[in-house]
C-alpha cells in the first residue's frame, strides 16, 4: 500500500494491529515493530490507542516489563489528551500489568477505574486482578477477593 503511493487510513492500522495481536510468527512481531515505532509518533485517536495497548498486551514475544511499561505510557498519553478509557482499555492494562509484574500499578488501575472514571467492574477485570495478584504471590488477598 505504502509502496503504491496510498496512505493507509486508521481502519486499516486498526486491522493490522488485530491481525499481530494473534499472531506469533518472528517476521510479523519485527515487522510490527517497525510499524509501532513510525505510529507512536503519530497522532492517535482513542480507539487505536486501545487497539495498540492490546497489541503490546497480547504479543507474546516482547519483553514482559517492557509491555506493561508501554501500556500504562500509552495509557497516561490518553488521559493527557483528554481522551476516555473504556472497559476494554482497563483489562487490557490489568493483563500488562499482571504479565509484567507491575502489582502496585494493576492495584490503582483496578481501584481508580470505578472511582476515577466511573467504569464498573466487569468479570473479567476481576479475572484479570486476581491473575495479577496470584503471579506475584498475593495468593491470600487473591482468595478473598474471589
Amino acid at each position: 500500500m505504502l509502496a503504491s503511493g496510498l496512505v493507509p487510513s486508521r481502519v486499516t492500522y486498526l486491522i493490522l494491529l488485530d491481525g499481530f495481536c494473534k499472531s506469533s510468527e518472528v517476521g510479523h512481531i519485527e515487522f510490527a515493530k517497525k510499524l509501532f515505532h513510525e505510529l507512536e509518533f503519530g497522532k492517535w485517536e482513542g480507539c487505536a490507542q486501545v487497539a495498540l495497548i492490546g497489541m503490546y498486551a497480547k504479543c507474546g514475544n516482547l519483553s514482559y516489563a517492557e509491555r506493561g511499561i508501554k501500556a500504562l505510557d500509552i495509557f497516561h498519553r490518553m488521559l493527557d489528551r483528554g481522551l476516555e478509557p473504556n472497559q476494554t482499555t482497563f483489562s487490557t492494562l490489568l493483563s500488562a500489568c499482571s504479565h509484567s509484574g507491575l502489582v502496585e500499578q494493576g492495584r490503582s488501575l483496578f481501584l481508580r477505574m470505578e472511582h476515577e472514571h466511573n467504569i464498573k467492574r466487569t468479570q473479567k477485570h476481576y479475572a484479570c486482578y486476581v491473575d495479577l495478584l496470584s503471579r506475584a504471590g498475593h495468593l491470600e488477598e487473591a482468595e478473598e477477593l474471589v
